[in-house]
């Protein structure tokens, strides 16, 4: 059975980031579902226009090294056809997706600080950095690491699923910035959902489209002794 985290639920506009104990070092290829339970604070995002009856929530950490994302969906019906990275369909997949400006300029243009993953169920992803020009730059890739369970059968219309789990450990060197207590990113964290409808994708922060950093609300670092 699968295990739903009881959270407390972060600002709407705001989201603190609690540094990971010396004792909790997270590793994706491990069972560090244990270390996401002593993680309490969290957001919840739902599909505000109801397009979607899928439900994300959104635990993180950072350590010296890396910024951590655990992204639980629960999701009844999982479907997932890219099986490449970089495929230009993949975000018409089941999915997570999360967009960082880490200088939290809040421009109108995609720069080159400014950086996207999205995730799908198979494993692949599709990710991109801003440029100089304001556009995106889809030979770019990233250096993150992730890892995804699926709690049900993918492409299997004949039954329930329960939803999906998806890990992340981004290097702070990617992000260029370093962190420290009361740092301020903006962000963005997106849900795809495809049940044979048609393209339903639903966000944290109501960008749009997406690549709007000027959208972003504020992702917070927080020592421990702040939380």
């Amino acid at each position: 059975m699968r295990k739903l985290f009881i959270t407390v639920i972060s600002c709407l506009c705001l989201m603190s980031c609690r540094e990971a104990g010396r004792n909790a070092a997270i590793s994706i290829y491990a069972d560090s579902l244990p270390v996401w339970e002593t993680v309490d604070v969290a957001l919840t995002v739902r599909d505000t226009c109801g397009g979607s009856d899928n439900v994300m929530t959104v635990k993180t950490a950072w350590s010296k090294d890396s910024l951590y994302l655990f992204f639980q969906v629960e999701d009844a019906d999982l479907r997932c056809v890219q099986s490449e990275d970089d495929h230009p369909k993949l975000f018409l997949d089941d999915m997570v997706e999360f967009l960082f400006d880490p200088r939290n300029d809040r421009g109108e243009k995609w720069i080159e600080d400014d950086i996207i993953y999205h995730i799908n169920l198979f494993g692949f992803k599709k990710d991109d950095r801003g440029t100089p020009e304001g556009v995106s730059n889809p030979v770019w890739d990233g250096t993150g690491r992730y890892s995804v369970r699926v709690h049900g059968t993918i492409n299997d219309t004949s039954d329930t699923d329960e939803g999906y789990d998806v890990e992340v450990a981004l290097p702070w060197t990617e992000l260029g910035v370093c962190p420290h207590d009361g740092l301020v990113l903006g962000a963005d964290f997106v849900c795809g959902d495809n049940d044979g409808t048609g393209r339903q994708l639903f966000d944290w922060s109501g960008a749009a489209p997406f690549r709007h950093p000027v959208q972003f609300n504020d992702f917070v670092l927080c020592c421990r002794s702040r939380l």
